[in-house]
C-alpha cells in the first residue's frame, strides 16, 4: 500500500524580499511564482522550493528551519518511495471570493504521482500563501 505523505505548511510571521516584485497583486502574480517553486522541484530541490516561496509569506526563521528540515526528511522518503520526478504540471486554479486561491500541480515520479496544494490568502492588501502540502490522494482529482 502507497504510504500517505502530507506537510502542511501554516506560514506566519515574517517577510522578505520578492522574487518577481515586492508582492503579489493578482493571479497571474502568484502562477509565477507555484510555477518557479513547482519547477525547482522538478529538480529535485525540494528545500529550494521553499526558499522560493518564504518571500511572499509570513513566517519567522525558525519555522523556516523547521520546515526545512523536515523537507530535507521528506526528499529521502518521497525519492524512495515514488522515484525521481519526471515532470510537474499545472492542474488548477480556484478562487473563493476574493480572498483565497488555490494553485493545484502534479508531480509524475517514476513510481507514482503527488498533488502539490499553494493556499493563498488576500487581506487587506496583497496576497501572502498561508498554507503549503502535498498529498497523494490523486482521487480528488477526478470528477465524481
Amino acid at each position: 500500500m502507497i504510504k500517505k505523505i502530507m506537510i502542511c505548511v501554516l506560514i506566519i510571521a515574517h517577510t522578505g524580499p520578492a522574487l518577481y516584485a515586492d508582492s503579489l497583486e493578482n493571479a497571474a502574480d502568484i502562477r509565477r511564482l507555484t510555477d518557479q517553486a513547482m519547477s525547482r522541484t522538478l529538480n529535485g530541490e525540494f528545500e529550494e522550493a521553499i526558499n522560493v516561496l518564504e518571500k511572499y509569506s509570513d513566517i519567522d526563521t525558525e519555522q523556516i528551519n523547521v520546515m526545512k528540515a523536515q523537507m530535507r526528511e521528506e526528499k529521502v522518503k518521497i525519492i524512495g518511495t515514488y522515484g525521481n520526478v519526471l515532470e510537474t504540471l499545472f492542474l488548477k486554479e480556484e478562487i473563493v471570493g476574493n480572498c483565497l486561491l488555490r494553485m493545484r500541480y502534479l508531480s509524475r515520479h517514476e513510481r507514482y504521482v503527488l498533488v502539490w496544494e499553494f493556499i493563498f490568502f488576500r487581506g487587506k492588501e496583497n496576497w501572502k500563501l498561508v498554507n503549503y502540502y502535498f498529498h497523494d490522494k490523486i482521487e480528488e482529482l477526478f470528477d465524481s
